[in-house]
């Protein structure tokens, strides 16, 4: 099986759009000097093809982040990925750490996968792990003044479910 990212909206090379909701994003703050090249790295190790990427800054935040490298046509496949480069709770479920993990949340067994293989030399996901935030930028993890621009949404509760 294969998951498939495809463009909903006619995509540009000159980057109309980069920073809106419709816009391919990968990576903000990361540990890397250069994240989404190691993302790229990997992605070729995984026999991923990135053809229809290229690297540019969003025109809002001036942050590096991917973008349709051509002009693409509506609902064409920018990015393919095999699901044996997913990490979800089925890959704990397959690692080392499974028999410990299986009876925890997905969620948490996805955070518990990527600390283990963080801490691994050599792991097959070092790549991709070292291109991630230092610290992700969720609602988990925002003041309870931030948190009061959510007043009235769902994901308001949501969050708070979790705090």
């Amino acid at each position: 099986m294969m998951n498939v990212l495809r463009n909903r909206h006619a995509a540009s090379s000159r980057c109309r759009g980069v920073g809106r909701s419709h816009s391919l994003r990968v990576c903000r703050a990361v540990q890397t000097a250069d994240p989404l090249q190691v993302v790229l790295g990997w992605a070729g190790s995984n026999k991923i093809a990135t053809d229809k990427l290229a690297v540019a800054n969003d025109l809002a935040t001036d942050v590096p982040v991917f973008v349709a490298a051509k002009d693409l046509p509506a609902g064409d496949a920018i990015l393919q990925v095999p699901d044996s480069a997913w990490i979800t709770a089925d890959t704990a479920h397959k690692s080392s750490i499974g028999k410990y993990v299986g009876s925890l949340e997905p969620w948490l067994q996805v955070a518990l996968l990527l600390l283990a293989e963080k801490g691994q030399p050599g792991s097959s996901w070092s790549q991709y792990i070292s291109s991630l935030p230092s610290q992700p930028n969720s609602p988990l993890f925002w003041s309870d003044q931030e948190l009061q621009l959510l007043e009235g949404t769902q994901l308001l509760e949501s969050v708070l479910g979790y705090k």
